[in-house]
């Protein structure tokens, strides 16, 4: 059974590493920072197999999804959203990212209804 475990550990790892590199070559294709703020911000969040841009510009996710393909790899067009963090805007509260709303009071009231489900 550990060897089983074993194996499977290291190929998640491995495409972890593999995705890492692949993001070596997406990080030119984003828009450069502008702004001070921007600067000191990461280019991108990932977990797993998910990883969330970061830019106060919009990004051409087309240009990404060309580089990736040198990977084998896509852009699941149909998972993919854009989140709007402007002051005065409230979309962003009921964006999901692992699990979790980023709104917390979204969240608690989610997580009151899952558990008398």
């Amino acid at each position: 059974m550990p060897t089983l475990w074993w194996h499977c550990y290291w190929r998640y790892n491995e495409a972890l590493l593999y995705l890492e590199h692949a993001l070596k070559e997406v990080r030119p294709v984003l828009p450069k920072p502008s702004t001070p703020l921007e600067k000191v911000l990461p280019r991108e969040i990932a977990y797993a197999d998910d990883v969330d841009f970061v830019a106060f510009q919009d990004i051409d996710i087309e240009k990404v999804g060309k580089v990736l393909e040198k990977y084998n790899l896509q852009v699941n067009v149909d998972k993919t959203e854009f989140t709007d963090l402007s002051r005065g805007e409230t979309n962003w509260q009921t964006t999901k990212k692992v699990g979790t709303l980023i709104g917390d009071q979204e969240d608690i009231e989610r997580r009151k209804q899952l558990s008398s489900a």
